[in-house]
């Protein structure tokens, strides 16, 4: 009798959480995978660091508050599905030919403030680090192949959003997931949000 009432009970309490949450094995898949991309991060952040002052500061700076119980809410949990670490990406600037130009301005803009951001907190507004980059041209000219050999080259989590990630059906929901991205982006950071065809929601 004992046993059947301990089935019962657990039966009950896993359809109350799937009833609860439909998305539950698919949230916790999230979170733990953005755990690990943490972990991943912290290793190797860890396993580079040297003595010099510098690179003490900068490696400080780019580990931002992270710790190692990750809580996700459930709109980071959606968006923690588009995030890939940069270990996993195979594209670097070595395998990209003909934009040379391109790669020079990211560099400068994104990857050395990323990489040495004591050269850029005491910068004066006009050389300061800027807030966001703009890639535009038609599809297949390598915008994605850029923005992923960017977050390798700067050890940066990827999050490869998709426009219709962030535009739900249901009222307030779109709202929140796009401060679901930044808020991820910070819990992740150093981190890069590539917003892939925004011009979608955009007006001509």
């Amino acid at each position: 009798m004992a046993t059947g009432v301990y089935f019962a009970r657990n039966f009950l309490s896993s359809l109350t959480n799937t009833l609860a949450d439909p998305d539950r094995e698919k949230h916790e898949q999230a979170r733990l995978q953005a755990k690990a991309h943490l972990e991943r991060l912290r290793k190797g952040k860890n396993t580079g660091q040297s003595a010099d002052e510098t690179v003490e500061d900068d490696t400080t700076h780019r580990q931002g508050s992270k710790s190692a119980d990750l809580t996700l809410n459930e709109y980071e949990n959606v968006i923690a599905l588009e995030m890939v670490a940069p270990e996993d990406i195979s594209i670097g600037f070595t395998d990209i030919g003909g934009l040379e130009d391109i790669i020079d301005e990211l560099k400068e803009s994104v990857i050395y403030p990323l990489t040495m951001p004591h050269l850029y907190s005491h910068a004066a507004p006009l050389l300061s680090a800027p807030s966001g980059v703009l890639l535009y041209g038609p599809p297949g000219c390598g915008k994605t192949m850029l923005a992923k050999a960017v977050a390798h080259e700067s050890g940066a989590s990827f999050i490869n959003l998709h426009i219709s990630t962030v535009t739900e059906k249901w009222y307030g929901d779109s709202n929140k997931l796009v401060r679901a991205v930044f808020s991820l982006a910070r819990k992740m950071q150093p981190a890069i949000i590539f917003i892939d065809e925004i011009d979608a929601v955009l007006d001509s």
